[in-house]
């Protein structure tokens, strides 16, 4: 059987990110402590940069076991709050 492969979309990772932290500074979700692996993938999984070291657009998983956790996260947050656009990213404010 074929590996099915996925892109996790910037939309995703931005409603993540608003849930954890909004641009006002609300935190809507938190994540318990001993969810120690989920927590090593929110810290590691970086967006890739190119040359000139702006992000484009795609996760820099250089562990494959990465953004299993972070997926999840992402489809219940999708789930419970709706997804939140993405309407660009600034310079050196993408992880």
């Amino acid at each position: 059987m074929a590996r099915r492969t996925f892109e996790i979309s910037a939309d995703q990772v931005n409603t993540v990110n608003n849930m954890l932290r909004s641009v006002s500074g609300t935190t809507n979700m938190f994540i318990h402590s001993k969810c120690k692996e989920l927590l090593k993938d929110l810290r590691q999984v970086r967006w890739r940069r190119d040359v000139l070291g702006n992000p484009t657009g795609e996760l820099d998983k250089p562990d494959p076991q990465r953004t299993h956790l972070s997926d999840a996260l992402s489809y219940l947050a999708a789930q419970e709050w709706g997804m939140q656009p993405t309407f660009g990213l600034k310079p050196g404010f993408g992880r």
